[in-house]
């Protein structure tokens, strides 16, 4: 710490705190002198040249034999891994802000096709909650025509290990039904070297599907208008006939009693 044991114990333990801990500290050490109990507490600690560093301190209340009572304190320098911590949560926000700004949805499933997790895009499209996702299964997404597909699905991420890309009607928190294009992938677990969830990375394809339906029903009544134009010709030459042999016999004075 820097300092001489005079220095040292010509102060009270919570001034070499740093002052945003030492609530939390005081609070802690006040609650074991009460109960008279163990425990142990991570902080900042000042240095005498300034600066701070983490300790963890474990602690143990004790009666001295003329009936007063006091504290022995043991610390430990955790500056290290705390450092290691911060760098740890700092790779996890990075990775979590590329996850949640993804234009695809991305969540997981487990097993029992119980959801574990959907990234921001996947609550925004589909309208529920992550609380409210983590309490469905992916039939509960899926239109019921399609929860024998679903099934199979399962069957072939965890049973026969393969990714696959489908396509899955789904039911949005307001009703609306959406087209998802999917691509579904095992995620192996490191431990034991089983499928513990799948991974989903989703397309909202309903706007395309129903342009490719207009373009198709477009493209049938083009058809069908085709259809007619030659139909039409088809027909209108023999009928141009027909009527002109027809004015011809009703010129004629033996067909005036069929006029």
């Amino acid at each position: 710490m820097g300092y001489t044991e005079e220095e040292f114990l010509s102060r009270s333990c919570l001034e070499n705190v740093h002052p945003d801990d030492r609530e939390y500290v005081a609070t802690r050490l006040i609650s074991a002198i009460k109960e008279n109990a163990t425990g142990s507490v991570e902080y900042r600690c000042i240095k005498k040249d300034g600066s701070y560093i983490w300790l963890e301190t474990n602690g143990k209340m004790y009666e001295s034999s003329d009936g007063t009572f006091g504290a022995i304190l043991i610390s430990r320098d955790i500056e290290r891994r705390k450092l290691i911590e911060q760098k740890l949560r700092q790779q996890l926000e990075y990775q979590n802000s590329l996850i949640n700004n993804m234009n695809e949805l991305l969540f997981t499933y487990d097993r029992s096709a119980r959801l574990t997790y959907a990234n921001r895009k996947a609550i925004d499209v589909i309208g529920y909650s992550i609380e409210e996702l983590q309490n469905m299964s992916l039939f509960d997404l899926a239109v019921p025509e399609q929860h024998e597909f679903v099934a199979k699905q399962l069957e072939e991420r965890f049973e026969l290990e393969v990714s696959k890309n489908y396509e899955l009607f789904v039911k949005r928190k307001d009703g609306r039904e959406i087209l998802l294009r999917i691509k579904s992938t095992p995620i192996i677990n490191c431990s034991n070297s089983k499928i513990s969830e799948v991974l989903v990375l989703a397309e909202d394809i309903s706007e395309q599907y129903l342009m490719e339906k207009e373009i198709t029903r477009l493209s049938q009544l083009y058809t069908v208008g085709e259809m007619a134009v030659v139909k039409g010709y088809e027909i209108r030459n023999p009928l141009a006939s027909v009527r002109g042999f027809l004015q011809l016999l009703q010129n004629s004075g033996d067909f005036t009693r069929y006029n």
